[in-house]
This record gives structure tokens, C-alpha cells and sequence, in this order.
């Protein structure tokens, strides 16, 4: 019984194609075109998310010891940084290996002929679980550690710009997405509603011969 009904279905869908033929490519290129411009705008709001979490996650603090800090005072200083719960990880770079990386950057400077001494100091390079608090965490290393801190880089105004841009990335896309996704499912729902308005004398002769809605629908 079911896989006759399934069959009837097939057949009066073409059946019912090839009679309201115009009616029925202007109905599938209304829900084509609605679900392929939703689709593109899904695509370009997902990506734009997922570009602003991969920048943000480059993100990273930079800071410049002091030249009379020991080895010692820098275990202490990593350790005592690392406790902070937004820390993800922790690199010394010692000068030397700073300077040969730098001359390697930009070797048609001839630095050994201008420069006979490293001017870089050695550096401690921290990656953020969460670069929002970038900020907050450079400030706090600053103030703390006074002695063993010449400097902190860590790229405030770009942070907080990539910040803003993630956010509104975020809830742009999202409202946009919203938006074309409501206005898609209005456009399907009146297409529809316009195809059985087309077909609405063949559903009246059909009730009357004892289809039930069900089988209508």
C-alpha cells in the first residue's frame, strides 16, 4: 500500500510539473537562487569568523629582559608569569639566537660588516589562550616585574582593532545570516503557497472523491 501511494506521489509530481510547467521553474528558480545567495552569505560570514580567530591567535607578547637579569631571575620570572590562568606558553629566546635569526630576515643588510656587537636583548615570547586579555596581561607584566622588564611589545592597538573586528564579525554575520535565512524561508513558504493556490480546483475535485489531507499534503 505505501509503495503504491509513493508511486501515485512520483507520478502526479511530474504529472502535475508538466501541466503547470512555467509556474513550476519559476518556483524551483525562486528557491534556488534564495538558497544559493543564503548559502554564499553563510559561507562568507563562517570564513570571516574563522580569519579573525586565526589573526587573533597569532597574537602574541613580547618581552625585552633587562641585560643584568640572571638565569635565575628569568626561571623565576617564567614561572611566576606562567601561572596566570590565559597563559598558553612560554619561550625564552636568548639574544644570539634573536640576532641570527634577525640577520637571516634581512641578509642583504651585511649586518656582521655594520654591527660588531648583538644589539637585541634575550626575550621571552608568550602565546595567549585567549588574546583578548592580551592588554590586561602586558600591563600587568610591566608593572610587576619593573626590575627584571626593560620592555613589553605586544601590539595593543592591533589587538584591540582585531578585537573589534572579530566581534563584529561575529554578530554581523550572524544577524545577516539570521536576516537571509528568514526571508528564504518566507520566499519557499509563499512559493509554495502559490503552487497549491495554482492547484487549488485539482485538491477540491480530489476531496470530494474522499482523499484525506494528509494525502493532499
Amino acid at each position: 500500500m505505501i509503495l503504491r501511494d509513493i508511486d501515485f506521489f512520483i507520478r502526479e509530481a511530474f504529472i502535475g510539473m508538466k501541466r503547470s510547467s512555467l509556474m513550476s521553474i519559476i518556483s524551483m528558480c525562486t528557491i534556488s537562487i534564495s538558497l544559493i545567495i543564503f548559502g554564499f552569505f553563510l559561507i562568507m560570514s563562517v570564513n570571516m569568523n574563522h580569519l579573525a580567530s586565526f589573526i587573533s591567535s597569532k597574537l602574541e607578547i613580547r618581552v625585552f629582559l633587562h641585560p643584568s637579569a640572571t638565569k635565575l631571575d628569568i626561571q623565576t620570572l617564567q614561572s611566576n608569569i606562567q601561572k596566570n590562568e590565559n597563559i598558553k606558553s612560554i619561550y625564552f629566546e636568548p639574544k644570539e639566537t634573536a640576532w641570527t635569526t634577525f640577520k637571516k630576515n634581512y641578509p642583504n643588510l651585511s649586518l656582521d660588516n655594520l654591527i660588531t656587537k648583538n644589539p637585541l636583548p634575550d626575550s621571552l615570547r608568550i602565546q595567549l589562550k585567549n588574546p583578548h586579555h592580551i592588554t590586561v596581561i602586558a600591563k600587568e607584566i610591566r608593572t610587576q616585574y619593573p626590575r627584571l622588564v626593560e620592555d613589553v611589545v605586544f601590539g595593543g592597538t592591533i589587538a584591540e582593532k582585531l578585537h573589534k573586528f572579530s566581534n563584529i564579525t561575529k554578530f554581523g554575520g550572524l544577524l545577516l545570516v539570521g536576516l537571509l535565512g528568514t526571508a528564504t524561508l518566507l520566499i519557499i513558504v509563499n512559493t509554495i503557497r502559490l503552487t497549491v493556490i495554482a492547484r487549488q480546483d485539482e485538491i477540491s475535485i480530489i476531496r470530494l472523491v474522499g482523499a484525506t489531507n494528509l494525502f493532499i499534503q
